[in-house]
């Protein structure tokens, strides 16, 4: 069964996957203008070309490519080019996810996770320590008030919810909040 790509750029692509898509430009017909592909972000960038499939421009990038293609979140531009004129002619993000079938473990949390995580382990370990702050030999060290690090949990563990409840949503699991009904 042959898939069918999409006929513009994907929000979102795995590395090491083969990425394809379409492109048809009324002005810019691939018989004689080239499309090209710029996508950068902080710690990476990469190009690639179209080719022409009639009028259309087809976007194949192969999965050995791909593999080598960091993940994260790029800026991207599209240029049209005939030799002697070049034109962007669109720009947007995408997410580029990291290949679950790579060697290597892969932490997913998204921030808000990471934040909950970290925000647990402090008020777990402020237990058993009574300073909010010290100083030794001329060094101070003042830890966060109790009450600040209860307000950032509840704030994380509510972006962690709405976090949750999307990727529910996603993958067709519904909601997983519970609707309270009383009957007089």
């Amino acid at each position: 069964m042959a898939v069918t790509p999409p006929t513009n750029e994907p929000q979102t692509l795995i590395a090491g996957d083969t990425w394809a898509w379409t492109r048809s430009l009324s002005d810019y017909s691939a018989a004689t203008w080239t499309l090209t592909y710029y996508f950068k972000n902080a710690s990476a960038n990469f190009s690639f070309a179209a080719s022409a499939d009639g009028a259309t421009h087809s976007v194949s990038v192969a999965k050995a490519t791909t593999a080598a293609y960091g993940a994260g979140t790029y800026s991207w531009e599209g240029y049209v080019d005939d030799g002697t004129s070049r034109y962007r002619v669109d720009y947007g993000t995408l997410e580029v996810l990291a290949d679950m079938s790579a060697a290597g473990n892969l932490d997913k949390r998204s921030h808000w996770k990471i934040v909950l995580d970290n925000v647990e382990a402090v008020i777990q370990n402020r237990a058993t320590q009574d300073q909010l702050s010290y100083s030794i030999n001329g060094r101070a060290l003042q830890r966060m008030p109790i009450d600040d690090l209860l307000r950032l949990y509840d704030r994380a563990k509510g972006a962690v919810a709405k976090e949750e409840a999307l990727d529910r949503a996603r993958n067709g699991l519904g909601a997983s909040s519970k609707i309270k009904v009383q009957f007089n």
